[in-house]
């Protein structure tokens, strides 16, 4: 376990007008640098300081995995103070803090905090139900009710009793097509290997089980239930944002913006992906424990997260409803 390091208080200008981001790595911005992120992108646009308390693997409101110095939010804002650079800790998948608790750990003043982006539920239905086509798509409606609305309206409902000035906007971003009847559908089985899932032979998939069906009902069904989990709290600060994305932008299709793949996976299962964040996220997978399922996609976390081009989206769409 490498030493704890030295970082500036969480309270310093805790009065300062803060954007806060609660969520998973898509908040988090995996794989991006603190300019590339949509955090910070919306956050210039308001003048506001950022708390990106979201991180890789997050879920909803139930954690589990190693009771580690990691899963203290006060590493995931922390910035170096000789590179500037943001904490990669963060890119580590793990699902504590959940969501829930990354709002009730909040140690500034709430009323200092004029923008929330939140989301949540996709660790917690899991991309390896998603895209698998041995994962009965029943289920995964269930699964998606389950975490994408009934847990995301109670935690939408604390976060507003946690942060209640009426002056601060929450919004709940929406998720994107993994795969798409755009994607080339003869990279799907190589994904599969990547994410230690059985390749099945194209021709094996189930009509209406697919991993494109699946994916594009993921996306679909949650942006769904999160707009209605919004309408639930009842509360006209909470606004929901879809990400913009359309499905030429998935994985393998014309206009990915989608982190994709950059070697060969048939010939080189432990890829590398070409992201900015790549080393850094390599030492903070060597120092620091992850939930088991994390521990083999540490290294190529960011496979399948918005692009510098995806963020950007994300950061149009949420600017346009603010």
């Amino acid at each position: 376990m490498s030493k704890v390091r030295k970082r500036a208080s969480r309270n310093s200008g805790a009065n300062s007008p803060l954007l806060l981001g609660l969520g998973d790595s898509v908040v988090w911005g995996q794989g991006l640098l603190k300019q590339d992120k949509f955090c910070y992108m919306v956050a210039d646009r308001w003048k506001l300081q950022v708390q990106n308390r979201a991180h890789s693997g997050a879920t909803v409101l139930y954690g589990s995995g190693p009771d580690d110095p990691i899963t203290d939010p006060a590493y995931l804002s922390s910035v170096d103070p000789v590179s500037g650079v943001e904490s990669a800790t963060g890119e580590v998948p793990r699902s504590k803090p959940t969501i829930l608790e990354q709002a009730a750990s909040f140690d500034g003043n709430p009323d200092s905090v004029s923008i929330i982006l939140v989301d949540g539920g996709i660790n917690d239905v899991s991309i390896n139900n998603i895209v698998n086509p041995l994962y009965p798509i029943e289920a995964l409606d269930q699964s998606i009710e389950q975490h994408c609305h009934r847990e995301m309206t109670t935690l939408l409902k604390y976060v507003v009793a946690r942060f209640p000035h009426p002056a601060c906007k929450v919004v709940v971003t929406g998720y994107f097509p993994i795969l798409s009847n755009d994607s080339s559908i003869e990279m799907i089985p190589l994904l599969l290997m990547a994410l230690r899932l059985p390749p099945l032979p194209i021709a094996s998939w189930r009509k209406g089980n697919s991993p494109i069906e699946l994916a594009l009902e993921f996306w679909h069904k949650s942006d769904r239930v999160l707009a209605q989990s919004v309408q639930e709290v009842k509360d006209p600060r909470v606004m929901f944002v879809r990400s913009g994305f359309a499905e030429q932008n998935a994985l393998f299709a014309p206009d990915p913006l989608l982190r994709e793949p950059s070697f060969d996976l048939l010939h080189h299962p432990e890829y590398p992906v070409d992201d900015n964040v790549y080393d850094a996220r390599g030492v903070e997978c060597q120092n620091y424990p992850q939930d088991p399922e994390g521990c083999l996609l540490c290294p190529m976390a960011s496979l399948g997260h918005p692009t510098e081009g995806g963020a950007k989206k994300y950061a149009k769409a949420i600017l346009a409803k603010l």
